[in-house]
């Protein structure tokens, strides 16, 4: 697992945060601080990434602290299958949201695996997670992103992209009286994150830039996703030597058309004769994007 922890070590997790203004009444529990809201991708930039995005209460941390608890929260990822191939625990058990722990350590919150990643967001009287709050504000709770991003060159690559695949995990710790105690909750929704979603309990990174980019609606009567001319999404969809098929690909409601061959893994190929000087094709109706072309030749000239 030597390329697994290399990989893991190159993911660089970022953290955003937005405080927000909320009052304390009445009381809380810690099923009241943190909820998961999904699972996206980044959508603008030159980084790909994914990010799993949490709110929590402000009022329920209020009330908490009120009655004498620290109160910390934060999230974990975890890799769950590398190469086609489950990661597990220590002890053999695959890695799923469910199985994501964590716990204090003098330099802040650990996982249970080194396959796993925890980032603390908010803790009590800490000042060493002070500049994860920025002055957004907001009704009623703090909303923030754990990303994963790929920012090394040499991570972007179809074989990261389409075998790497993450699950996440919120937690929230209650310490008082010197004892700590902690609640999870799962990254999980009809679409990612469990058994039945559309793509399973673990998301790869071409996965979920294939939804954003050709499944996604923002309501039943869109025609296609907002983000389907992405750059990122579509740089990383180019990667995988994959894309939407040419009916699919439109521009103003009619077919992107190339005077070549579609062949069926998606590459536009090129057949040319003679010496192959001077090779042109045309693109009519385009979509900004990225394509993959090859060009072949009936003679041995290119």
């Amino acid at each position: 697992m030597k390329k697994l922890l290399a990989i893991l070590a190159l993911l660089v997790l970022s953290l955003t945060m937005f405080a927000a203004t909320a009052s304390a009444n009445g009381t809380a529990t810690v099923e009241d601080v943190l909820s998961y809201t999904g699972l996206s991708t980044r959508v603008g930039g030159e980084t790909p990434g994914i990010r799993s995005l949490w709110k929590a209460d402000k009022a329920a941390v209020a009330a908490l602290e009120k009655d004498g608890y620290t109160v910390a929260f934060g999230a974990i990822m975890g890799v769950a299958r590398h190469e086609g191939a489950a990661v597990t625990l220590d002890d053999g058990t695959p890695i799923t949201a469910r199985v994501l722990e964590v716990t204090k350590a003098d330099d802040g919150y650990t996982a249970n695996t080194k396959y796993a990643k925890a980032v603390c967001v908010y803790e009590t009287g800490s000042p060493s997670y002070a500049t994860n709050l920025y002055n957004y504000q907001d009704a009623s709770a703090w909303s923030f992103a754990f990303t994963t991003t790929w920012n090394n060159e040499e991570m972007r690559t179809s074989e990261v992209y389409m075998n790497t695949e993450l699950v996440y995990t919120g937690f929230v710790a209650l310490t008082k009286d010197g004892v700590t105690e902690y609640t999870y909750t799962y990254a999980e929704g009809d679409v990612f994150g469990t058994e039945s979603a559309t793509y399973g309990v673990a998301t790869s990174l071409y996965e979920i830039s294939y939804h954003f980019m050709n499944v996604y609606r923002d309501s039943e009567n869109a025609t296609q996703s907002r983000f389907a001319d992405s750059a990122i999404i579509r740089a990383t969809i180019s990667t995988c030597g994959l894309t939407v098929s040419v009916d699919d690909m439109t521009k103003n409601g009619s077919a992107t058309l190339l005077s070549a061959t579609d062949t069926t893994d998606k590459t536009i190929v090129v057949n040319a004769t003679g010496s192959g000087n001077g090779i042109a094709f045309t693109v009519n109706n385009a979509r900004a994007g990225f394509y993959k072309v090859l060009l072949r030749a009936t003679s041995n000239a290119l």
